[in-house]
């Protein structure tokens, strides 16, 4: 039978041990999320050059010279559509940003200090996504009758899956070496002095 702590020691990602691959994905994921935090954040300064619009709500109210637009107006109820979508998506986007730098940054900090309650709050984080991704990935397949952007997402997720092996794998070992920490503190061995 194999010792499971002795497997544990020797896992490796590539060339480096486990746990600093994980440590060094977790600070790419953390500046990654944290850039798109900060872009999402500040949409009303890119807004502008991006449209041609100076402000969102010159979006929602164009010059009444050039577009005549009453409620019930199909040009004024797609704009509506539109510009509905567009908050939608940007708030969407800024809420995915902040929890993924906030468990990106639980990861980082979880593996630093050796502290596996950390890494698997990012673990369950990645399943739930992992698995919400798929899910919409599929229904939106079906709905929209887009096979390649479906399996694009699909793919996405088999790579994350394979990123997610990894930190289970961290987390695996954070937590058989902090029972055996724990274990020797409450059963130091014959000849040591308490």
């Amino acid at each position: 039978m194999l010792d499971r702590s002795a497997m544990m020691r020797h896992a490796r990602c590539g060339c480096i041990p486990v746990e600093t691959a994980t440590f060094i994905f977790g600070i790419f994921s953390s500046v990654i999320s944290g850039f798109g935090t900060l872009v999402v954040a500040t949409g009303k300064a890119w807004y502008e050059p991006v449209t041609g619009d100076e402000t969102f709500n010159q979006f929602w109210d164009p010059d009444p010279e050039t577009l005549r637009m009453t409620v019930g107006d199909r040009v004024y109820n797609q704009r509506l559509v539109d510009y509905s979508a567009a908050m939608a998506a940007l708030i969407l986007c800024f809420v995915c940003c902040v929890m993924s730098f906030v468990f990106s940054v639980f990861l980082c900090y979880g593996t630093n200090k050796r502290q596996p309650g950390f890494v698997k709050a990012y673990l369950v984080y990645g399943v739930v996504v992992t698995v919400l991704m798929m899910a919409g990935a599929v229904l939106y397949s079906w709905l929209m009758e887009e096979i390649i952007v479906g399996s694009i997402i699909l793919i996405s997720c088999g790579v994350y899956s394979m990123v997610l092996l990894m930190v289970q794998r961290t987390y695996e070992l954070l937590r058989v070496e902090q029972t055996r920490n724990s274990a020797q503190l409450l059963c130091p061995e014959p000849g040591m002095k308490s």
